[in-house]
């Protein structure tokens, strides 16, 4: 007969412990002598072991009042035997305590170079060029022509005019030929190979950023951005010949930075927090991307967007989203063509104010996202298409025979497509939804 079970036992596992079913905890617990050994050293009576401190080795460390017969006899007081201390001794000149091997080369050899440098530089040691070649040395010792300024001095006056060579504003030509020599780069295209942004236009960016935004002189800057925060492709003399800048021409490059353009400081929106927003980097600076802006009567806008950090609670925000938009004066938000419902955050793009306008209409009796999303790509292909015959019907005109093909238009003057027709429906629901609606 079994025996009756207890109530009070505790259950049994319904599995058979084993690798598969085992759990983290069971693996990492000790067994039964490796704890009553640590808890053996952990109690508060629990005694050391005799003897000293040991090696690596386990043998017993030195000590030199123990090992040293000088330091031994130092100690009790005894007179010292005519012997070296132990090679072990640290008070042993010869050795300081280390008979490695490896450990005394290393210290000979850090003497030697520290007497070495310590010396003063001999003659025959200055202006040598035994070590490089005829064509270096000589190239290294001839005289170096700076170049001089030119100094006007008038017979009427007795002032002197002195003329400094400073960068001049870019032109369209320059734009052009930065446009042509950077699209033609491996290096630059295999970069930028998997970026949404045309190789054109970032060729283009960044010849903005580096002559016009990062320099001093605003000249340039004044005046090819329009109200300070669009700056339009110019058309150049050669442009028909550079395929890929003249697929670019006429095209928007938006610089979204309130501080920069309009100089504006933005408080921030958290409640019992007072700090500023200040700029801390692009999204062209960091990673040498643009936010495009999709428009109803061309391609896509492309925007240098500003990522601002809260001096207080290191909040950060870009300053194209609807939040941002929605604390801008009217006249400043006008400066970026998108409704402030439709700057959701996080989208990889946006759709500009005109198009908005009709969608509002065409969302409201129909619904019909689809036809919407072909209204944005057929705005892309007309585009095309006028660039297409404006470069052919310049080649006709001259009667040249060879002519430059255009560049393709999926993959390299286009390669971020409008979104889709659901895409958008959602877009309009979440814009109808938005409270930062003005």
């Amino acid at each position: 007969m079994a025996p009756p079970a207890n109530p009070c036992a505790k259950r049994g596992p319904i599995q058979p412990q084993n690798d598969e079913n085992m759990g983290p905890q069971s693996q990492r617990r000790l067994t039964s002598t490796e704890r009553t050994s640590q808890l053996k050293a952990n109690a508060s009576g629990h005694k050391k072991r005799r003897g000293g401190q040991l090696t690596l080795n386990g043998d017993a460390a030195f000590d030199p009042i123990k090992d040293c017969e000088i330091c031994k006899a130092r100690h009790i007081g005894c007179s010292e035997p005519h012997r070296g201390h132990h090679p072990l001794c640290w008070n042993n000149k010869r050795t300081k305590g280390i008979t490695s091997e490896a450990t005394l080369a290393s210290n000979k050899e850090a003497n030697r170079l520290k007497a070495f440098f310590s010396q003063p530089v001999q003659q025959h040691e200055l202006f040598t060029t035994r070590n490089n070649s005829k064509e270096a040395g000589q190239r290294f010792f001839e005289p170096r022509i700076e170049p001089r300024i030119s100094v006007d001095n008038t017979t009427m006056t007795t002032t002197s005019t002195t003329t400094m060579v400073t960068e001049t504003t870019p032109t369209p030509e320059d734009f052009c030929q930065t446009v042509s020599t950077r699209a033609q780069d491996e290096s630059f295209c295999l970069e930028h190979k998997n970026k949404e942004a045309p190789l054109a236009v970032l060729a283009l960016a960044g010849c903005v950023v580096e002559r016009m935004l990062r320099n001093k002189d605003t000249t340039g800057h004044n005046k090819h951005f329009q109200n300070g925060t669009a700056f339009v492709v110019p058309p150049a003399n050669g442009m028909h010949d550079n395929p890929q800048h003249h697929s670019v021409v006429g095209q928007k490059l938006l610089l979204v930075d309130w501080k920069k353009t309009h100089g504006l400081e933005l408080q921030c929106g958290k409640t019992n927090c007072n700090g500023t927003f200040k700029n801390d980097r692009t999204n062209f600076s960091k990673n040498k991307a643009l936010f495009p802006v999709h428009m109803i009567d061309g391609p896509p806008l492309w925007c240098m967007v500003m990522s601002m950090v809260c001096s207080c609670c290191k909040q950060r925000v870009n300053a194209n989203d609807s939040e941002t938009l929605c604390r801008l004066p009217a006249f400043v938000a006008m400066s970026y063509p998108v409704d402030s419902k439709c700057a959701l955050r996080n989208e990889n793009s946006h759709i500009g104010r005109g198009a908005t306008n009709v969608f509002d209409q065409v969302m409201t009796a129909y619904g019909n996202g689809d036809m919407c999303s072909r209204l944005l790509c057929s705005a892309v292909n007309n585009g095309y298409l006028e660039r297409v015959s404006s470069c052919c019907s310049c080649f006709a005109e001259k009667n040249t025979t060879t002519v430059k093909p255009c560049v393709p238009k999926n993959g390299v003057c286009i390669k971020t497509f409008p979104p889709a027709g659901e895409t958008i429906r959602e877009l309009f629901d979440d814009a109808m939804n938005n409270s930062n609606a003005r």
